[in-house]
């Protein structure tokens, strides 16, 4: 006759699994996370294809980070969105519209951590004026979710650090070009031929959008936050008008402090580590690194023509 299991011997298994699984979870969790960086650097390394096949197409220009309507106008520009509609001037502005055809028209580079498991998706931007957005279908992994067009040029879950490499293009009286032209130092590379430390220089890095002061990246790796569509340096430069954008905080790697948010600037551009808390960037040349927030804080990691890495520009 076999006997059963006496209430101690059950409580010691349920014990031994206990302790198994309290044992498994954690690796579990870091093999997971593990598996959503390395997706999280094959989409950022499939954006620097891209713009290497944008700089082809475009005798050696470096894709524009953002161009004002009228630069939009003057240029005659024009792409579809997937599935026909085509783009508005306002749209064609930010720089992943103007990326999509190098891009196969694929927006998954775009929309990493944008999945229907994820309950962001697209209630992170709402049309400027008129104009509808009229929703249409995602591609790839995501066929539940929604996506407005704002989602793809505004919010893409990887930032350009476009006003310094092909620059921020608007019209003034004289011609278009630039905002930022200044020649020493040279603040914005125009080509690629022109970069000198492609392996040095960031071409695009994950980042969000902070209303607040202090973002600890390791505590927020998980929530679920928009992308923003450019990112620049620590000391910021737009046109004339500089200030301190962001920084890290000493001896603490995983978070980062907005600086000069006030009642007129509430958002602010920040470096975001998805999935482990650590920065995704890829260089000019192609590479890809995960780094810490203070690895960031080099100005000539932004900027080409910069040799001082704590380099501040001044407004007269």
């Amino acid at each position: 006759m076999r006997r059963a299991f006496s209430l101690v011997e059950l409580l010691v298994t349920l014990a031994v699994i206990g302790v198994l699984v309290a044992l498994l979870l954690p690796a579990l969790s870091s093999a997971q996370r593990s598996s959503k960086k390395r997706a999280e650097s094959n989409a950022i390394r499939t954006l620097h294809t891209a713009f290497e096949q944008y700089a082809t197409r475009s005798q050696d220009a470096c894709l524009p980070g953002h161009l004002d309507s009228a630069v939009v106008n003057r240029w005659n520009l024009e792409n579809f969105w997937p599935g026909g509609a085509p783009m508005l001037p306002i749209d064609l502005g930010y720089w992943p519209t103007r990326l999509l055809p190098s891009l196969g028209n694929q927006l998954q580079p775009l929309l990493h951590g944008y999945g229907v498991e994820d309950p962001l998706p697209l209630r992170c931007g709402q049309a400027d004026g008129d104009d509808p957005l009229d929703p249409w279908d995602a591609l790839g992994p995501w066929p539940e979710a929604t996506l407005r067009r704002t989602t793809v040029s505004r919010y893409p879950a990887f930032a350009y650090n476009g006003r310094h490499v092909g620059g921020r293009w608007v019209e003034t009286e004289d011609d278009i070009g630039p905002a930022i032209r200044s020649t020493s130092p040279v603040l914005v590379r125009r080509t690629v031929s022109t970069i000198t430390r492609p392996s040095h220089l960031i071409l695009f890095c994950s980042a969000t959008q902070s209303r607040i002061k202090t973002t600890n990246l390791l505590r927020e790796r998980d929530a679920p936050r928009p992308g923003v569509d450019l990112i620049g340096p620590p000391n910021a430069v737009l046109g004339s008008y500089t200030y301190p954008a962001w920084q890290s905080i000493e001896d603490v790697p995983y978070k980062v402090e907005a600086l000069g948010l006030s009642p007129d600037r509430q958002f602010a551009e920040i470096p975001w580590g998805r999935h482990t808390g650590e920065v995704v960037v890829v260089a000019a040349d192609g590479h890809v690194e995960t780094k810490s927030v203070p690895d960031l804080d080099d100005m000539t990691r932004w900027v080409d023509g910069l040799k001082d890495p704590e380099w501040a520009p001044t407004s007269d």
